[in-house]
């Protein structure tokens, strides 16, 4: 949506990101639509991420093979413990 608004001028962010806020303020036009989806975007895709990340480890937990190497067994208690890290600290954060 920022691609089809237009700028005059030369124009500086003072910024160490170009975030989408401090560029639809340098625009010369209506923003307010632009504004409103942003935040509405910004909130869903972190909830989105949160939900992926949630159903990602319990897809890798309950629906990984069971290992009949007795070497991959301890690759696979490895794989365990860090989609239990992942689970358990990742999702929160």
């Amino acid at each position: 949506m920022i691609s089809h608004l237009l700028f005059y001028g030369d124009n500086i962010i003072n910024h160490l990101t170009c975030e989408v806020l401090a560029v639809l303020k340098l625009a010369c036009a209506d923003i307010s639509i632009n504004v409103i989806r942003q935040k509405a975007f910004s909130t869903c895709s972190a909830h989105l991420t949160v939900v992926v990340v949630f159903y990602r480890t319990i897809l890798f937990t309950y629906g990984k093979p069971k290992s009949k190497d007795p070497l991959g067994a301890d690759k696979q208690d490895f794989a365990d413990k860090l989609i239990s890290l992942s689970y358990g600290v990742v999702t929160p954060c």
